[in-house]
């Protein structure tokens, strides 16, 4: 008969199996079995059911613990920040305290300052900063680094940085919360700055650092910085991944050299994902290049990526720019048509963006009500 070290090693390896159908059988089995109030079994049954992102069987195996545990109280706000109920994270996180009696670990505080920092609410993670030190975690790597992300995304860049140089032997994901966090607010001098202690460490870069470096470079002022980053990551062969090729192509975009940005996008070919596309639309839209979006969008249309609210954005944009209903009328029967995009007129119409750009589509060509009832009436809902 299987005993609850048995129910908790196989219900982890049905979580590596993403089987929900499989782990519901195993929760029946370990309500059947003698073994259905233990913690183990029940720990790993709320892990598992927070990775399948069922949280609700996750909270009802929670509740039904008599006496919970540091890992049935981890488990649970984990699952909660992870999946976008952050406030119940913090909840959760407070209940938690008032039952007392727990030596809390650096994997709770990561988890609650990942839902502060979601929340941008930099107060309760200041709070939480406080009880951090008050177990003697302040200096720990893994606590500190979601604390300094959680403070520079709120825009306290003083207090990440404090926090950033509190942190024993930072690691690369301590390098990159900071550098992120810098780029994000804009000082592209100093994310180069902490780039190049970074190195001078010997600590080799990811794509991670290179993208958030390039999200630092925003106007034509930052462009020498952006070509000294893009020139390290031919160099070390990160030139060939979609991801840092987005933000290098958006880089160029918001330096105006729209030139280097269709050169990046075209030497993706293939390989260029919705992300992609986006980006140099909204290049061109940006840069009044309308007639390129025109050209673009077509081969979109016949390429693996389907369009969104944002590409649809971007191209009934131009045909506000430039006043054409006869554009404007194929790209308007693209809109819900499962062939061809992902998008819904409510999702676009629920876009300020999207919204205001068929408006102004509408306004541009001056044309009769009932013409422009006929764009607008099916978007509502």
């Amino acid at each position: 008969m299987p005993d609850h070290f048995t129910f908790g090693s196989i219900i982890k390896a049905c979580s590596g199996l993403n089987s929900v159908g499989l782990g519901k059988q195993l929760h029946a089995q370990v309500i059947k079995s003698e073994h259905g109030s233990h913690l183990i079994a029940q720990n790993a049954l709320i892990a598992m059911y927070t990775k399948f992102e069922q949280l609700a069987d996750a909270w009802d195996v929670f509740s039904r613990i008599a006496t919970k545990d540091l890992i049935s109280w981890g488990s649970m706000i984990a699952g909660f920040s992870q999946l976008g109920y952050e406030f119940e994270a913090l909840c959760h996180f407070r209940e938690m305290l008032r039952h007392g009696g727990y030596q809390l670990n650096e994997f709770i505080f990561g988890s609650v300052f990942s839902a502060c920092s979601s929340l941008l609410h930099p107060e309760y993670g200041r709070q939480i900063h406080g009880i951090c030190i008050k177990f003697g975690l302040g200096r720990d790597i893994f606590a500190g680094c979601s604390l300094c992300d959680m403070y520079a995304r709120c825009g306290f860049l003083y207090f990440a940085r404090m926090v950033f140089d509190h942190i024993e032997r930072p690691d690369l994901a301590s390098w990159n919360a900071i550098i992120a966090g810098i780029a994000n607010n804009g000082n592209v001098n100093e994310a180069m700055s902490f780039f190049s202690q970074m190195r001078h460490l010997e600590l080799i870069p990811d794509r991670l650092t290179v993208r958030s470096l390039f999200c630092a470079c925003t106007g034509p002022l930052a462009l020498y910085q952006g070509m000294q980053v893009h020139s390290y990551s031919v160099k070390i062969g990160f030139d060939s991944s979609v991801p840092v090729c987005n933000a290098l192509l958006t880089m160029y975009a918001k330096c105006s050299v729209l030139c280097k940005a269709f050169l990046v996008f075209e030497e993706l070919g293939e390989k260029a994902d919705s992300i992609s596309w986006n980006s140099i639309l909204t290049a061109c839209m940006q840069h009044n290049q309308t007639g390129e979006i025109f050209r673009l969008f077509n081969l979109m249309l016949v390429s693996q990526n389907k369009p969104d609210h944002i590409t649809l954005t971007n191209v009934v944009g131009a045909c506000a720019e430039i006043a054409s209903l006869e554009m404007g009328s194929p790209v308007g029967k693209t809109v819900g048509t499962e062939k061809h995009t992902n998008v819904h007129y409510p999702e676009l119409y629920s876009s300020a963006i999207g919204a205001a750009a068929y408006h102004n589509f509408a306004a541009w060509c001056r044309y009769q009500a009932s013409s422009i009832q006929k764009y607008i009436e099916p978007m509502r809902f």
